[in-house]
């Protein structure tokens, strides 16, 4: 006998299903916020993707997003529709939204009809018809990656911007001109440290995309007046003045149809609607682009992804005008063999480690540079170079022999509703992970765990500390800087994240932690590590629940005795001789934008 469920989604939904009549029905909650808040009610026959989902799963998504791939590449061989940067976000954004379709649809079971909450009415609708509800849902609450629609209010005030914009572009009119793909603090120091040996030179970059009119019409105000009183010479943020674009709705659905996938063809208002958006962004920042002759003079981009939006438009108008297109990604981009990981390794190097917009690649390690090599299919110039983030120095670890309290490091990343499938956890496996971490950690005596939340859709800080409530041993963090708490950590433990190059550097060692776990970086094969040596400590282990305590123990003892033998990471980090450090990387930067031929 079929049963029929009802849909929550967040803890807004919740509320209704807890003031409705179905307050007995089986109820599926596709979030930690709305299940965990239910739970915490009393509400039984309660369900979510984390009860419902196997391993077994999670390959079927991956062999959706090869199948999807394939069907692209195929369709762009005759495309003519769209240009370079429209196929480049199409691949990028589908493949994330057709992992997405076939979670939700994967933790949907096979009945007759389910109960979601439309505007506080209760409406039944059938599977298909309500995994469309559902993603619709998503999308208006810009849930995941419908946060990067681009809101109305980038075509707003547009005589006011370009009145503004061309008093500066005037000031600068001398200027050699450096593109970063945005303002943050590595970009700031390479920014200062061009300008400190040239100051001839000014580094420019876009504003955020702020979804109240008001506040980013504040936030370019107080840019322009930061710059034109000379507040901060070397970086200067602008917002470009855009002209809303149409865009062909027919041509979009059409090349939607075409790949003859049933899950993405039946969503396809839905995704009609979000290309529409991103597409007419794409073509009037292009247009914005060509129509200014000083970018058209600008010496160089350098960008840390260029998979989409604003990065992909800015990557393809550099490469298109003979400039130079650096693309310096801040994340890890390692290799595996196994046959899941590595197809979802490979989505996840478009923009980041290969993108036929990239004149040069930087390596920043050596699986990095393996993958580079690989996909080097624009023939992009690829350098072996130290991670500019950190400037590549490897600082030497005192062992903490004389500490009584020895301190771990929880930084991990999950990715919402899965759209990272396999690789990265999703929110209900980041939390119950984190739980059985926290329970092992209460059992080890002069330790305690500092636990970096960044916070992200789906699971809420609430949510995480009604789970895991915080003591002495246990400190949640939402703010502060990475690099600190790296520094005060004697180890780190994570799932996937960029973080573990950075804690390598420092020498030292990483635990790689997850039951369930799918992927694991830098391990060829998935393998736990059953026993540990008592005598060696190692770069990186990889563990799960299984003799979790005693196995942070015996790593934790080591870090008190031994150091890691740098021999022991040259897989994973690049030798000192073996790759461009910082300065270098900054001589490098000086002598293209010096280069006559610019």
């Amino acid at each position: 006998m079929s049963k029929n469920f009802a849909i929550v989604i967040d803890k807004c939904q919740a509320n209704n299903y807890l003031s409705s009549k179905l307050v007995n029905t089986n109820v599926i909650a596709l979030t930690p916020d709305a299940y965990y808040f239910l739970k915490n009610k009393k509400i039984k026959n309660l369900t979510n993707p984390f009860l419902i989902l196997k391993n077994y799963d999670y390959t079927k998504i991956v062999v959706s997003n090869k199948i999807l791939s394939n069907k692209i590449k195929v369709l762009f061989k005759s495309n003519v529709d769209f240009s370079s940067v429209q196929k480049e976000n199409f691949k990028n954004y589908l493949l994330l939204i057709n992992s997405t379709l076939n979670y939700i649809w994967l933790s949907l079971p096979n009945h007759s009809y389910f109960f979601v909450f439309n505007n506080n009415q209760i409406t039944k609708l059938s599977k298909v018809n309500a995994h469309s509800f559902i993603l619709k849902y998503i999308k208006s609450q810009k849930i995941g990656i419908f946060k990067n629609e681009i809101p109305n209010n980038v075509y707003k005030f547009y005589y006011l911007k370009k009145i503004l914009n061309n008093i500066i572009f005037y000031i600068l009119r001398k200027k050699k001109i450096i593109f970063f793909s945005e303002k943050n603090k590595n970009f700031t120091k390479i920014a200062k440290l061009i300008y400190s040996n040239n100051n001839s030179t000014i580094s420019i970059s876009f504003s955020r995309k702020y979804s109240n009119s008001l506040l980013s019409l504040f936030f370019y105000i107080f840019n322009f007046l930061n710059f034109f009183f000379m507040f901060e010479k070397f970086f200067f943020i602008f917002s470009p003045h855009l002209k809303k674009k149409s865009m062909n709705s027919y041509l979009i659905q059409k090349n939607i149809l075409k790949l003859k996938i049933p899950i993405i063809s039946n969503n396809l208002e839905i995704l009609n609607s979000f290309f529409l958006n991103i597409f007419a962004y794409l073509k009037a920042l292009d247009e914005f682009l060509n129509h200014n002759k000083l970018l058209k003079k600008s010496r160089l981009l350098i960008a840390d992804y260029l998979t989409w939006n604003d990065n992909s438009v800015l990557g393809n108008f550099f490469k298109k005008n003979y400039k130079e297109v650096i693309l310096a990604s801040h994340g890890i981009t390692p290799y595996s063999k196994e046959l899941y990981s590595r197809l979802e390794l490979n989505n996840l190097c478009n923009g980041l480690i290969t993108s036929p917009f990239a004149t040069t690649i930087l390596a920043q390690s050596p699986t990095a540079y393996r993958l580079a090599v690989t996909k080097n299919f624009y023939k992009s110039e690829i350098i072996k170079s130290h991670p500019i983030s950190y400037n590549g120095l490897r600082k030497s670890f005192t062992n903490s022999n004389k500490i009584k309290i020895q301190t771990i490091l929880y930084a991990n990343t999950y990715k919402v509703f899965a759209s990272r499938p396999w690789i990265y956890e999703t929110s209900f496996e980041y939390l119950e992970n984190l739980r059985k971490l926290c329970d092992a950690i209460k059992n080890l005596k002069n330790t305690q765990l500092l636990i970096k939340i960044r916070l992200n859709d789906e699971l809420s800080i609430q949510t995480i500390k009604e789970y895991i409530v915080p003591n002495d041993k246990i400190i949640f963090f939402t703010e502060g800087n990475i690099d600190e708490f790296c520094q005060k950590a004697d180890l780190l433990i994570t799932g996937f994240s960029t973080v573990i190059d950075e804690f390598m550097y420092l020498n030292k060692p990483v635990v790689i932690f997850g039951d369930k776990r799918k992927y694991q970086p830098y391990k060829l094969n998935n393998k736990i590590d059953e026993v540990i040596n008592k005598n060696i400590l190692k770069p990186i282990y990889y563990l799960d629940n299984k003799n979790l305590t005693f196995n942070l123990k015996t790593i934790l003892n080591l870090v008190r005795k031994k150091k890691i033998n740098e021999n022991k990471n040259k897989n994973f980090l690049w030798k000192k001789d073996e790759a461009l450090f910082f300065k270098k990387f900054i001589k490098m930067i000086n002598k293209k934008i010096n280069d006559k031929k610019n």
